[in-house]
């Protein structure tokens, strides 16, 4: 599943910021949600790990109906010297791998490549733990990891237990209409660039960009984009899709700004709209026969990659692009991108076609 797939099936959970630091689990329903960044962050922890505050309830422990919600220890993240704008949670594997804790190989963790973590791993203090879940993290001493020692997307929590890695993550705006220059300089991109990753959907890095003129090419196209919105979005699909197969067993509806798929009549759930705290959310009907929509999933996920930005303290933006529809994504932002800009990249990425 990539990042569109994942943000479209992504359900709203209810935000609220206090003193506590456990994460609600997210429904399994498949609404859509109408607005949403890049909330995945918190259950996947992506290599770069970006995520939208006001969408997670970060201190609160109890779901909307008051029922108490089961979460596990692990799940307690916690922030950083009263910083709100990162919170750090325990290491993921994907983090242990991105960080060299074990080998490239490895597919998870064992006694025997388990890093073990000793006072020489010690870099610079960070400052102390504030706002946390677990209360017996609260005024544990933060230090950064001496193999990063500029990083401040990992660090080493010193408890009571001995020393245990966390990686920070960071609040992405839930905004739409933001422009591209706008998302990338939140971490100060391009300015403190220092390596572009091209990952596929199951985040494998499948190479790095350095050479300084595609770097300073691949800027020179992202910047300075005006997003387009989900109703274009939805147009170019549906364009896609006949330039493909020249039919309309789906098509792009006018007045809802929708895509209408064939032979989905039969409602196995019907759709609702809710609000929570004043936010409306949208949830699609759910049919019977999806076919075609698995279909069109398929032909406009062909050849998407994952361009992963890294700044030189450790976060950045994974933007998502599909050459199909001809636009990249950012914070849930769509921008258009031209077809001699759209060849320029693919030769970038190396995407043949």
């Amino acid at each position: 599943m990539n990042g569109n797939e994942f943000l479209d099936k992504l359900e709203l959970i209810n935000p609220k910021f206090i003193e506590a630091a456990d994460i609600k689990p997210k429904s399994k329903s498949n609404g859509f949600i109408k607005w949403v960044s890049l909330a995945a962050g918190i259950c996947l922890i992506l290599t770069v790990g970006i995520f939208t505050a006001k969408h997670f309830d970060l201190f609160n422990n109890k779901s909307d109906s008051g029922h108490k919600v089961v979460v596990q220890n692990s799940a307690a993240g916690f922030y950083l010297n009263e910083n709100k704008e990162i919170i750090y949670f325990p290491i993921s594997f994907d983090n242990h791998v991105r960080y060299g804790l074990v080998p490239e190989n490895a597919v998870g963790l064992t006694p025997e490549n388990t890093y073990k973590i000793t006072p020489t791993d010690l870099g610079e203090p960070m400052g102390t733990v504030t706002s946390c879940g677990d209360k017996e993290l609260i005024g544990c001493n933060v230090y950064h990891f001496s193999k990063f020692p500029n990083y401040d997307s990992i660090c080493i929590v010193e408890t009571k237990d001995g020393y245990s890695f966390y990686t920070g993550t960071y609040f992405a705006p839930s905004k739409s209409n933001m422009r591209s220059d706008v998302c990338l300089a939140i971490f100060d991109l391009p300015n403190s660039l220092e390596k572009i990753k091209i990952t596929n959907d199951e985040q494998k890095v499948l190479f790095e960009i350095n050479d300084e003129n595609e770097i300073s090419a691949l800027f020179k196209i992202i910047l300075n984009k005006y997003d387009i919105g989900n109703n274009e979005l939805n147009r170019r699909k549906a364009d896609a899709w006949y330039k493909e197969y020249q039919n309309n067993d789906l098509y792009y509806d006018e007045a809802t700004g929708r895509i209408v798929y064939k032979n989905e009549d039969q409602i196995i759930k019907e759709g609702y709209t809710s609000i929570v705290d004043g936010v409306e959310i949208i949830y699609e009907p759910q049919f019977a026969d999806t076919a075609i929509r698995d279909k069109a999933t398929m032909l406009w996920n062909k050849d998407n990659v994952n361009i992963s930005i890294i700044s030189t303290n450790g976060f950045g933006v994974t933007i998502i692009y599909s050459p199909v529809t001809s636009t990249f994504n950012i914070f849930n932002n769509n921008y258009s991108l031209t077809e001699d800009e759209v060849k320029e990249l693919n030769f970038i990425l190396k995407i043949t076609e």
